[in-house]
């Protein structure tokens, strides 16, 4: 009889050490998929906010340099907003190695389409909206100073990883 027990008790240990092993391996697995969707969500939340410091970034040095407001202006994609003729023209001018891709702001029917080369020269396109058709208005040209890229995103990298104490740069591969 002492035997028989001693025989069960043993089972029961095993089957217990069995289950506990196996809910820890789940638990562990679960928590690495878990890791792994936060981990490319942030990564997906990190380009997002690095776009739009930048962005903000050079929209402040366009309405400071030429005495422009945006407030409200929202960021519109050149290609989807403005006729074709202006989105050549724009990515002609900045296609150099070093210049800003052109960016497009609107509101209503008012729109900018900024250009910054590598050489600091700033461009402002001011358009209107017409009978449903973009009408470019004017054109300026200024002198500034470059707006480093690499600078602005290794800051809004910092910062973003500042708001987010529970990503670490590693899981971002963020060197």
């Amino acid at each position: 009889m002492k035997k028989n027990i001693i025989v069960l008790l043993v089972v029961i240990a095993f089957g217990l050490t069995v289950y506990i092993t196996t809910n820890n391996m789940n638990e562990s697995e679960s928590a690495q998929n878990e890791k792994k969707v936060s981990v490319e969500d942030h990564l997906e939340d990190l380009k997002d906010y690095k776009k739009n410091v930048l962005q903000s970034t050079v929209r402040k040095e366009f309405e400071s340099l030429f005495n422009v407001d945006m407030k409200d202006f929202k960021y519109s994609d050149i290609g989807n907003t403005f006729p074709s003729e202006f989105v050549a023209e724009a990515v002609s001018l900045s296609s150099d190695v070093g210049d800003y891709y052109p960016l497009g702001f609107t509101k209503e029917d008012k729109g900018y389409i900024l250009l910054l080369e590598h050489d600091g020269t700033y461009r402002i396109w001011t358009l209107h909206k017409q009978n449903e058709e973009w009408v470019l208005k004017n054109k300026e040209e200024k002198q500034g100073t470059y707006i480093d890229n690499k600078e602005i995103m290794d800051k809004a990298e910092q910062e973003f990883l500042e708001k987010h104490p529970e990503v670490s740069p590693s899981d971002l591969f963020i060197s």
